[in-house]
């Protein structure tokens, strides 16, 4: 990731007790330089990933990757969430469960797996 423009953020990184957590951010939005374009986080419990955070650039990203989360046959459940304006929509597939979030501009994609290690 960080030959393609990612950079590691040590102070939104860590480790908490068997948690791990990494963050990555990418380029600067014009206007306001000290917030990123996107983010990445990724999370592990007990050394295995089971959770990945991507905050998309816009909507047009957003939606391209919603797309291909349903095209892998999964199945939207039909509760959806709005809290502090923040609208949450849920999508389960086998071994993975899917929430996409919309607020403000802000378009993010998580995605967990429901598996027990």
């Amino acid at each position: 990731m960080q030959h393609k423009g990612w950079v590691v953020r040590p102070e939104l990184s860590g480790k908490k007790e068997k948690q791990l957590y990494q963050t990555f951010s990418f380029g600067h939005l014009k206007k306001e330089k000290e917030k990123a374009i996107a983010w990445f986080r990724i999370h592990a419990d007990n050394g295995i990933v089971n959770q990945l955070y991507y905050q998309t650039p816009g909507v047009e990203q957003f939606n391209l990757i919603l797309d291909e989360i349903k095209k892998i046959g999964t199945e939207r459940k039909n509760v959806q969430s709005i809290e502090d304006n923040k609208l949450s929509t849920y999508y389960v597939s086998e071994g993975f469960i899917f929430e996409t979030t919309a607020a403000d501009g802000n378009y993010t994609i998580m995605v967990m797996t429901d598996r027990e290690f």
